[in-house]
């Protein structure tokens, strides 16, 4: 999975849990989260992207 596919299934996976949960999130944090995870896995490394056990 490259990064820009990892980042949309974070971000679909966050806003469905905040959905899930009785939330709607503002255009801005919905900018705000999409900054937030990208930023994140950036950091990232190929290998932390791919090692199941450091993403629990």
């Amino acid at each position: 999975m490259n990064r820009d596919n990892f980042k949309k299934e974070l971000f679909d996976i966050s806003n469905n849990e905040f959905r899930r949960n009785g939330f709607t999130l503002s255009v801005e944090a919905r900018m705000q989260l999409r900054e937030i995870i990208s930023a994140g896995v950036d950091r990232m490394s190929y290998e932390d992207m791919h090692n199941d056990f450091a993403l629990l």
